[in-house]
Order: structure tokens, then sequence, then C-alpha cells
């Protein structure tokens, strides 16, 4: 959660800082520094993933959920020209970082352990 916020103010900031975009050293500050952030985030998304797939349907419970992870990546590619020809560069920075404050919600909601507490049988 805290690689997300950190991504999202990295983002805040690079939509603030727009006079900065000409310069290189801080381009390529910012963007190594939310390429490193975002991929905790990932490594984070996944292992939380595989934490909450049962055993027994694994391959097909972690099947659906990279399914779903392609299908937003998939809307985020067709919303992309509606948003750019709408909105000003800053302005998308500003949304993207609202967008990606959404993991640190969804993650609040999920219980990494219900799944082994109420699926898993006792053995007799």
């Amino acid at each position: 959660m805290f690689a997300a916020l950190g991504a999202s103010l990295t983002t805040l900031t690079w939509g603030m800082f727009d006079s900065m975009w000409s310069e290189g050293w801080f381009m390529m500050l910012v963007w190594i520094v939310h390429t490193f952030l975002w991929s905790i985030v990932s490594i984070c998304a996944y292992s939380l993933m595989m934490r909450v797939t049962w055993a027994e349907v694994g391959g097909t419970q972690f099947t659906g959920y990279m399914a779903m992870m392609n299908l937003s990546a998939i809307i985020g590619y067709q919303l992309a020209p509606i948003f750019a020809a709408r909105y000003d560069y800053q302005t998308i920075f500003y949304i993207a970082a609202m967008l990606e404050t959404f993991v640190i919600l969804a993650a609040l909601f999920v219980d990494p352990g219900e799944t082994r507490r109420t699926l898993t049988q006792e053995p007799l």
C-alpha cells in the first residue's frame, strides 16, 4: 500500500511540475521512481492474488485474475484517446494519480487469510 501511495504521489508531483517536463534529469528521475514503485505494487498484487487463490482450483482462479488485469489494460488503452482529446496532459496526470489510489482502496477490503480459513477442510 505504501508503494501505491508513493507511486500516486509521484504521479501527482509529475503533473504539478509540468514546467520541468523539458528537463531531462527531472523526467528521468520521476520515471525511474514511478516505475520502481509501480513494480513493487505489481509484485505485491501478484502475491496477494496467489495468497487468496484456493489451492483446489488455483490454476483456473489465478487465470481469472490475470484475465481481469489484462481486461483492465485493454479498457485503459481504449480510454486513453478519449482522455487525451478531452483533457490536457497535466489533468491526465491528476486523474492517473487518483486512479492509482484505487489500488489502495481495493486492497483494504481484501482479507488474504479468508480463503484458507473458509475453504480448507479440517482433517477428521
